[in-house]
């Protein structure tokens, strides 16, 4: 007579031969699929159709079936003030079913209470609700789709709509939980199946990237959020002590279009290696497609791009700089440095069309790094010139005037070192110029000073660039301010161009201003006391 075993022992041995059961399953479906490929030249996924097939038909799909729902991916939306209740619900989870996995996204459209109340669930109560709506659902008669998120949009039969050939009656295996707000209408629920259009779309890992570094996102750790909701970190690698930026696909504000320009920024980043004011590029990171519908043990999945490895530079951005300027930082460095790394982005054909002091990174060799170079990626109305802040797509304009706004925006980073200037040369000012420090028309005269010395007239075609530049800024944004002496309120207009008069005391630099009389308005020069 067998001695009878241990409860605790029982499970242990149930789970073990499941488990067997499973890899046997496993293995003969690879060996089918691998003979009938070489005698029928059949295509392994055509064949993996079959299989599912088979195993919908033949096998029992509870044997094996759970679901893991996505932490914090509860959403609501049409809640327009308090005591309503929210029309559209989404809850997001993963189907296992033996070795397969499918990620689906559930949407319950509509309300639950035929009128306003304040009786319907709270919102925890309401997460719960739908969970167990979830758990209730019978997967196994829905088309989920393979190697994507499903979208199951729900809703309560409204007349005819089940007569609409998209749309079907949702079948459950039990009914919710008595005292769901989901049971009383249960009956009349019908579902239609689609692709989310809101799923984070992995970029399929193109060969041609093969010059470059691979790094598995397992092999990745971050450390830090740089950028709130951006998807960048401060990340390291496994092994591997040296601190790296990771802009990755997915993030908490994603919207479709940032995977293209994800794409976009790595293959410029590959075009503009070793080109020096450029931030470079270290590696892709890549895994599996993490929708695949096979097992883990299934080697068949397409590899897709999870995010890009780049330099990190801990000095910060050019912004930190300008809100704290000191008189010792390398102001005519950068300007000379950002000029000739945009140049160098034109003439690969790149356009950068977000140039600002936040998208410019300083080593801690203290030089000036161009970052966020994929042309795509978006615009800031106050670094956009004017014409293009007009125009409702300024991406898509033509190479030339997205090159002129680079140009107009490079003008603007070069005057807002203002207050960097004039910290390094307000002791050399002319007395003649009586103006208070902070006035803003000796803030111009300090920046028409730089641009104009001997450091960048050693670097030609950067000088005629730079001067383009702040000439193209002037051109196009008239600066007015007020200036009080002598109890008289004076207004100018000052803008960049022909030489004037020299006051500064460093004779290798040319002072270039040109003052514009404005209507009805005291003598100009005798208001700069010049």
């Amino acid at each position: 007579m067998a001695a009878k075993l241990p409860p605790s022992s029982l499970c242990k041995a149930i789970h073990n031969y499941y488990n067997k059961m499973t890899r046997t399953i496993s293995l003969f479906y690879r060996s089918c699929s691998q003979a009938y490929s070489m005698m029928l030249l059949v295509p392994r996924t055509a064949l993996a159709l079959i299989w599912r097939s088979l195993i919908w038909r033949r096998l029992p799909r509870s044997h094996g079936q759970y679901i893991d729902f996505v932490p914090r991916s509860y959403e609501e939306d049409g809640i327009w003030e308090k005591g309503m209740e929210p029309r559209c619900r989404t809850l997001r989870l993963v189907y296992h079913s033996l070795h397969l996995t499918w990620h689906v996204k559930v949407t319950f459209r509509g309300t639950l209470q035929s009128a306003q109340t304040s009786t319907f669930a709270a919102k925890q109560a309401r997460r719960e609700q739908l969970m167990n709506l979830c758990l209730c659902i019978d997967f196994d008669v829905i088309r989920l789709l393979d190697d994507t998120v499903t979208e199951l949009i729900i809703e309560c039969q409204q007349g005819s709509t089940t007569n609409v050939p998209q749309w079907q009656m949702l079948r459950f295996k039990k009914r919710p939980d008595i005292k769901s707000e989901y049971s009383p209408i249960i009956d009349r629920f019908c579902v239609l199946v689609q692709e989310d259009p809101t799923r984070v779309r992995y970029p399929t890992y193109d060969p041609s990237f093969g010059s470059v570094p691979t790094k598995e996102v397992s092999e990745i750790t971050k450390i830090e959020e740089l950028g709130q909701g951006m998807g960048t970190h401060k990340a390291y690698i496994i092994g591997d002590e040296t601190t790296y930026v990771y802009k990755e696909v997915d993030r908490p504000l994603y919207e479709p279009r940032d995977s293209e320009t994800l794409e976009k920024e790595l293959r410029n980043l590959i075009s503009l290696r070793g080109v020096n004011g450029v931030v470079q590029l270290v590696a892709t990171v890549v895994s599996r497609n993490p929708y695949h519908t096979m097992g883990v043990n299934d080697s068949s999945g397409q590899t897709v791009l999870r995010g890009i490895l780049l330099e990190y530079h801990s000095n910060g951005t050019l912004q930190r700089f300008l809100q704290s300027p000191q008189d010792d930082l390398p102001w005519y460095q950068w300007a000379i440095q950002i000029t000739s790394a945009l140049s160098r982005l034109h003439e690969f054909g790149i356009t950068h069309m977000d140039l600002k002091p936040t998208n410019i990174v300083v080593t801690s060799a203290m030089e000036a790094i161009l970052i966020d170079v994929s042309g795509i990626g978006g615009t800031s109305r106050d670094w956009l010139s004017p014409e293009m802040r007009s125009l409702s797509e300024p991406l898509s304009e033509d190479f030339s005037s997205r090159i002129q706004n680079d140009i107009w925006a490079l003008g603007k980073i070069v005057l807002s070192f203002l207050r960097g200037f004039l910290f390094k040369m307000r002791f050399h000012c002319s007395p003649d110029l009586n103006i208070r420090p902070l006035n803003i028309i000796w803030i111009k005269a300090t920046v028409s000073a730089a641009v104009s010395s001997q450091k960048l007239k050693n670097h030609p075609a950067t000088y005629l660039v730079l001067s383009g530049s702040v000439n193209r800024y002037y051109a196009a944004e008239v600066i007015q301010t007020s200036i009080t002496q002598n109890a008289n309120t004076t207004y100018a207009a000052i803008r960049f161009g022909r030489p004037f008069k020299a006051l500064y005391a460093n004779p290798t630099v040319l002072l270039q201003i040109r003052v514009l009389q404005l209507p009805g308005t005291p003598e100009i020069g005798h208001a700069l006391n010049i």
